[in-house]
């Protein structure tokens, strides 16, 4: 990989190698409890989901997993002083909209399809230095909470990372996801490993040049398995959605296309 910023500086990486992955064997869910929260605490009531998966015969095989959750937004924006149609946002206007005379924050429905992006913003790594050639069971991935009795859209990748790149992920995480234990020990982040200047190889860069095999799966978790007596807690949006005189009149605000946020409806998704 090369390249050339605007003014003119130029980086390139090293050569990495595309290591296939295995597939994912198994994904599980289980509803669990969390007793160290109270239940009106949307954290102690929700699915836990694990994998399982054959590690290749191969030594020296590092595994990073990711995951993507897809819902149908419920409000495009959400306004303390009006919302603004030329600009698709909310309104910076120091006055307040026609028949408001404070502060209120208020939720605008979307104008069509939209739908919120969200991934895991921490780091799932393993190492089969023990584990050669084993079946690994139950990974975890992530936590599905009960907030609805609604399918959970949830896309689970699985990838091979050179090892380098394992190990400078881990100098991140043992940074940035300290858990506080015996075993944490304060590590100092690594630059990177494979992304260097051309015109100073002493620079130091954070960021590298991912190459990595995956395999990926789609799972709907059903949240109305295994709940017994628990009911959903569900969310709650601060502030008032504008009642409209039809489900086709009144303002709405637009689907912004952004990292978090899309008007393209998943393959085969399901409510």
């Amino acid at each position: 990989m090369n390249i050339v910023l605007g003014n003119g500086k130029s980086y390139f990486s090293s050569p990495e190698k595309l290591i296939a992955s295995p597939k994912i064997d198994n994904i599980k869910t289980e509803f669990a409890v969390k007793n160290n929260y109270p239940l009106t605490d949307v954290r102690s009531v929700g699915f836990d989901v694990s994998l399982d998966f054959t590690d290749s015969p191969k030594p020296n095989q590092f595994y990073q997993w990711k995951w993507t959750h897809v819902e149908r937004t419920v409000y495009c924006a959400s306004c303390s002083r009006g919302y603004d149609y030329f600009f698709s946002g909310c309104s910076s206007n120091i006055n307040f909209p026609d028949g408001q005379t404070e502060v209120e924050l208020i939720n605008y429905k979307c104008d069509g399809n939209c739908f919120d992006i969200s991934s895991n913003s921490t780091y799932n790594l393993l190492s089969d230095n023990l584990l050669n050639g084993q079946k690994v069971t139950n990974i975890p991935i992530t936590r599905v909470p009960f907030e609805s009795q609604s399918l959970y859209y949830l896309k689970i990748e699985q990838r091979v990372i050179p090892q380098k790149i394992y190990q400078y992920f881990r100098s991140i995480k043992g940074v940035t996801q300290g858990s506080g234990t015996l075993f944490d020990v304060p590590t100092e982040t690594q630059f990177s490993p494979n992304i260097f200047s051309k015109e100073n190889p002493k620079e130091r860069i954070i960021g590298a040049f991912e190459v990595f095999g995956s395999q990926e799966k789609t799972i709907y978790v059903d949240r109305n398995i295994g709940t017994g007596n628990y009911t959903p807690i569900n969310r709650v949006y601060p502030g008032r959605q504008i009642i409209l005189p039809s489900p086709r009149m009144g303002p709405k605000a637009a689907c912004v296309e952004g990292k978090y946020r899309t008007k393209k409806e998943p393959a085969d998704f399901k409510e």
